[in-house]
């Protein structure tokens, strides 16, 4: 399990999912003073704040299973757990979405990206 500390300042959080064929995708959680990036090495990934969760994010507005990145046959799927905030892309609330390369997305108050 990989810890995700929270900081003082949740704004402005950004995460990003990328791949490319040679290697493993990343998760990449940007925040104000730091990038965290997490190998997507499992065909299944629960986010939340929960220590049950493969990627625990410690911060209030996570739920205890916030979210999941699954492998499929053409890439990875975001789908939100029923969340209380949810999964935001774009501008608009998601429950489920295929990733593409740099998709970036929004959980709480914090932005990911799938490299």
């Amino acid at each position: 399990m990989e810890s995700l500390c929270p900081m003082a300042s949740p704004t402005n959080e950004a995460t990003v999912l990328a791949s490319d064929q040679e290697s493993s995708p990343l998760w990449q959680m940007s925040r104000p003073a730091s990038v965290e990036e997490l190998p997507l090495l499992q065909p299944k990934v629960r986010v939340g704040r929960s220590l049950h969760n493969k990627i625990v994010i410690s911060y209030p507005t996570i739920s205890r299973r916030h979210f999941e990145i699954v492998k499929t046959d053409t890439g990875y799927r975001i789908r939100d757990l029923d969340s209380k905030l949810g999964l935001v892309y774009g501008d608009r609330p998601i429950k489920e979405k295929d990733l593409k390369d740099k998709d970036i997305f929004y959980i709480g108050a914090n932005v990911q990206t799938l490299h």
